[in-house]
């Protein structure tokens, strides 16, 4: 059944019977009081009650709906556009009512305003889409799942609520650091200076409303009667209010005027209206010229601030909703892997800044003298030396950086199963494993794709072509990255505390999961995946200008190399879900009260040398590092280790010199010099303290020693 069927047979009658208007635009558009998070419609009347929130929130979002889409089809590297084709027709026309630009311009009103934008999906019978529809953040709700993170979606309109799958809708969001289910807008943290500036410019229409002064106070020497009162009053009003009578002389009987106002220049009102506009602008990081204050602009700042709003504002913007329709809609579709939407780079060139990489490029051997030229739209120059590489001081050989992801060089070992956990994580290593050899795949295609098209007519390549490559893989794959995390956080926290509500796991487990998702996927985290990748790309191009490659070679090149293989896939997966149970067992830790941990290996010869370092400190207080950062598993990649955790047992007291003849005295507490498991028989430790909870490694027997 369609969504477009579910919504109509779900109640949606007025009180007298009579159905409402057919079709998604009435319900969805329709008035009514949200039960959603509350704050958020306030915010969203922000956009009409604040001018200058007006015309930053416009002008973002006309641009984004401005920018041009095209549709291709990915292909052994290969992009081929697509000008005719269903996802192409729906994207153009998203519904009967309004187009892409319209639908655009409304996700991202709400995107600026809430830090959220809602697309509900109406597929056909066979669950293909057919229309796209934009809905109100205040009444959308996540629903949360245990384990796979979000189960579903809730659309609410009065008493009415329609159950959502998670096909069904396409979420953006700006990450919300205390809450992982839902966006965090700009307007959030401008409510006190909004309020601030509305009060302003209240009034300032009140000081001219009544005749260009705050106010004054007439006194009498005695009460007046109502009837003079109410005569007074009426005379004064008629003569002094409203601009028209602004400044005329006051006649007054019998009483004294006292002048009991202050005017703007005494509040520095205009300083402090610049200063609220500001405030407002900052927050949005848009450049006052953008919005054609002409304040100390000149041509070249004005260019300036032009190409920041374009790189800095507007391209992320575009990046997200490319990243939501590749990943989300187009899924939906029949052939949907094969496909991909991208926009057209809102970045405007920057002639300087070609004109000195280009000269860097031919100072540096990098660029001959007419792909110099070539770059900067100049004719070729006749003569062999104009396709000449210039002799270039020898730069240090990079590294093949085989596994960046390496601090150290650790003895060889095998990809083990994570047998110090429940089975439950290999599990979720296995489908990680899977996700992750699909996403390596993808950006396999992707640079593939970027430099064939970097170096159209262009024999040789440059270095530099991988840097402007998409390389925001938070972007790309972080909420999915996150819930897959969160799944593995969550299970580690309720095997260790059974008794923990399932919300507060889930708070757990999402903070966690978004946190070590940027820290993953950020390209400006020099460990993370993607510039790990990055230096890669870049040394295998570095070594096919050296060796003559093309392109084509290049290609051959990247697709045989480690960085993109399902080894590293399989690293990856079983590295970050041995490192969500890790830092559940922790968290689950410290919550108990535990305060020391100590660090334990399978005691075999795969053992790396640093985690049989860390073994040997014995037990250390909990929030103390091992070494290097490392507090916790894993220690590298693959690393099959655990960690122990212990509250802080009663040893016999240390006493002074002067005390040497006393007698020691003993803790109450007794230590089991080696603790083995009934079952199996296997150490579990040493010197463990009775009473200790332990599990065994090989069987998974629990017992207390």
């Amino acid at each position: 059944m369609s969504l477009m069927q579910r919504v109509l047979d779900q109640a949606f009658f007025k009180q007298n019977n009579d159905r409402l208007p057919t079709g998604l635009g009435n319900y969805f558009g329709g008035a009514a009081q949200s039960s959603q998070p509350s704050g958020q419609v306030a915010q969203m009347n922000a956009m009409n009650s604040v001018a200058w929130v007006f015309a930053v929130v416009n002008r973002i979002a006309q641009s984004v709906a401005a920018q041009e889409w095209k549709l291709y089809r990915v292909q052994d590297g290969e992009r081929v556009e697509l000008t005719e084709h269903p996802a192409k027709s729906l994207w153009e026309s998203a519904n009967p009512f309004i187009t892409r630009e319209d639908l655009l311009e409304t996700t991202s009103q709400h995107m600026e305003l809430v830090g959220e934008s809602w697309i509900v999906v109406v597929r056909n019978g066979s669950g293909v889409p057919i229309e796209l529809q934009a809905v109100r953040p205040d009444r959308m709700k996540p629903i949360a799942h245990p384990t796979e993170f979000i189960m579903g979606y809730e659309y609410r309109l009065g008493s009415n609520v329609v159950e959502l799958d998670k096909d069904d809708v396409i979420f953006m969001r700006t990450p919300n650091p205390l809450d992982a289910y839902r966006g965090s807008g700009v307007v959030q943290s401008l409510m006190v200076d909004l309020g601030a500036e509305r009060a302003a410019a209240e009034w300032s229409a009140s000081f001219f409303r009544n005749s260009a002064e705050p106010g004054g106070v007439i006194e009498f020497p005695s009460n007046l009667s109502d009837q003079d009162f109410e005569r007074l009053a009426s005379r004064w009003k008629a003569s002094h209010q409203g601009t028209a009578n602004a400044h005329r002389v006051a006649i007054l009987e019998r009483g004294v005027w006292k002048d009991r106002k202050i005017t703007q220049r005494d509040m520095e009102f205009s300083s402090l209206r610049k200063l609220s506009r500001d405030t407002i602008l900052g927050a949005w990081g848009i450049p006052h010229a953008v919005l054609g204050i002409t304040e100390s602009v000149n041509r070249a700042n004005a260019e300036a601030a032009e190409l920041l709003y374009a790189r800095w504002i507007i391209r992320p913007r575009l990046m997200r909703i490319r990243a939501a329709l590749n990943n989300r809609l187009l899924k939906l579709f029949p052939d949907g892997d094969t496909l991909a939407f991208d926009f057209i780079d809102p970045v405007p060139e920057n002639r300087t800044e070609m004109l000195q990489e280009a000269k860097e490029g031919f100072a540096n051997g990098f660029l001959t003298l007419n792909e110099t030229r070539r770059r900067l739209n100049e004719d070729a120059w006749e003569g062999p030396e104009g396709d000449e590489l210039k002799p270039a001081s020898p730069a240090p050989a990079q590294p093949m950086l085989q596994d960046l992801e390496l601090s150290y060089k650790p003895r060889p070992r095998k990809v083990a199963d994570i047998d110090a956990y429940p089975d439950e994580a290999n599990d979720s290593a296995d489908l990680l494993e899977k996700n992750w050899t699909r996403r390596l795949q993808a950006e396999l295609r992707g640079i593939i794709a970027h430099l064939e098209n970097q170096v159209k007519g262009i024999t040789k390549l440059t270095p530099d072509a991988v840097d402007d490559y998409d390389w925001d893989w938070f972007t790309k794959y972080g909420d999915e990255v996150a819930q897959e995390l969160s799944a593995s956080y969550a299970s580690s926290l309720s095997i260790e505390l059974p008794n923990m509500p399932i919300d507060q796991v889930q708070e757990r487990a999402g903070r966690y999961a978004y946190l070590r998702a940027g820290e993953l996927l950020s390209i400006t985290q020099e460990k993370g995946l993607p510039a790990v990748t990055r230096l890669q790309v870049r040394a295998l191009v570095g070594k096919a200008i050296e060796t003559g490659q093309t392109v084509r070679g290049l290609s051959r090149q990247l697709e045989k190399d480690k960085i993109f293989s399902a080894d590293r896939a399989k690293v990856v997966a079983r590295t970050e879900v041995s490192k969500a149970l890790g830092e559940g067992q922790k968290s689950a830790a410290k919550v108990r009260g535990q305060s020391e941990k100590r660090w334990i290996t399978q005691g075999d010869d795969l053992v790396a040398d640093n985690c049989a370092f860390y073994e040997s400190l014995g037990w250390i207080p909990i929030d103390e590092e091992f070494e290097g950062g490392i507090d916790t598993v894993p220690g590298h990649p693959n690393c099959r280790c655990v960690v122990q955790y212990r509250s802080t047992p009663l040893v016999r007291e240390e006493w002074d010199g002067a005390y040497e003849n006393e007698p020691i005295m003993q803790s109450s507490v007794q230590f089991v010099p080696e603790a083995r498991c009934p079952k199996c028989k296997r150490l579990g430790g040493t010197n463990v303290a009775q009473g200790t909870s332990i599990r065994c490694r090989r069987c998974k027997h629990e017992w207390r020693t």
